[in-house]
């Protein structure tokens, strides 16, 4: 159970990513729904192409170009964002083929609705599911959007989260929060760590070194762990069990090696802005959902 860091960090498509393609339109455009004709067409001067004379919308085609590209991470600093959106446009060839890809899409989506596929109760369900997923997406994106990050915050981020030292600690793996506790209490009587750690640890890889881990930066540790030796001095233990994907850690601040080249604030803003940012957004969501009557079933 080792750790590791947690830093944040097109060509002609398969048959396979054809149908995903398919998919993922049938959800954002309504291709799987029954729509009045008025509703479906665009207007002609949006058109790409005419299919037995009914307009396909360049939004459509736009929409495939952007998923072969993949989406920019939202939580991006603004500068990496503003790069990446300055790329040159899509070559006329590989337009062409992406309009291809878009003809075929409608008249799959033309098929399935003339056989009533679009009325079966799973694809209306994937539909709405997909639907909603880009609806919540799109609002994230508005959130990030209307987040600001100052100065104050990212050198206020830089002191707590980029120290210029390594943190040396130890660890002992356990299956749950009692466990630890119990070997928590073994602690404040005076039993050694690293004997501890030989008896109880599940991590094999540092139960024979005492729990010893080894000296890490801080943005190399699971977040509930660096925050939980950040204050500690050496020699102190977490006064709590820590909680990860791993497991239930009893942790022990072994040591500080100072950094031989700590990272400037301008490098470091790279992995610490979008950090930020993504604390905002989460403590907005929480408060929506706390406002939210939210009643959940026993047995979904």
């Amino acid at each position: 159970m080792p750790l590791t860091p947690t830093r944040p960090s097109a060509g002609h498509p398969a048959p396979l990513l054809r149908l995903a393609l398919a998919a993922a339109l049938c959800g954002l455009f309504g291709a799987c729904e029954r729509t009045a004709p008025t509703e479906a067409k665009a207007p002609a001067r949006e058109a790409v192409a005419l299919l037995d004379g009914e307009p396909l919308s360049r939004d459509l085609i736009d929409e495939i170009a952007r998923q072969q590209r993949g989406s920019l991470n939202p939580y991006d600093a603004p500068v990496a964002t503003a790069h990446a959106a300055s790329a040159p446009p899509d070559p006329p060839e590989h337009r062409q083929r992406l309009l291809d890809e878009l003809v075929e899409i409608e008249l799959l989506a033309r098929k399935a609705r003339e056989r009533g596929i679009d009325q079966q109760p799973e694809v209306q369900a994937a539909s709405e599911l997909q639907t909603k997923t880009l609806l919540a997406q799109a609002m994230v994106r508005e959130q990030i959007a209307s987040i600001e990050v100052t100065d104050a915050e990212l050198a206020a981020a830089y002191e707590e989260r980029v120290p210029p030292h390594l943190f040396k600690i130890a660890h002992i793996v356990v299956p749950d929060a009692d466990t630890g506790q119990a070997l928590l209490q073994q602690l404040a009587q005076g039993r050694p760590f690293a004997e501890l750690a030989q008896r109880h640890s599940l991590d094999a890889d540092t139960r024979k070194k005492g729990g010893r881990i080894g000296s890490l930066m801080y943005d190399q540790m699971p977040p509930a762990i660096a925050a939980a030796v950040r204050h500690l001095k050496p020699g102190q233990h977490a006064p709590q069990p820590v909680q990860t994907e791993h497991g239930w850690h009893v942790v022990q601040l072994q040591g500080l090696e100072p950094l031989l080249e700590r990272p400037t604030l301008q490098t470091a803003r790279v992995w610490l802005h979008p950090q930020i940012v993504h604390a905002k957004v989460q403590a907005q969501q929480q408060q929506w959902r706390r406002e939210a009557q939210v009643q959940l079933a026993p047995s979904p």
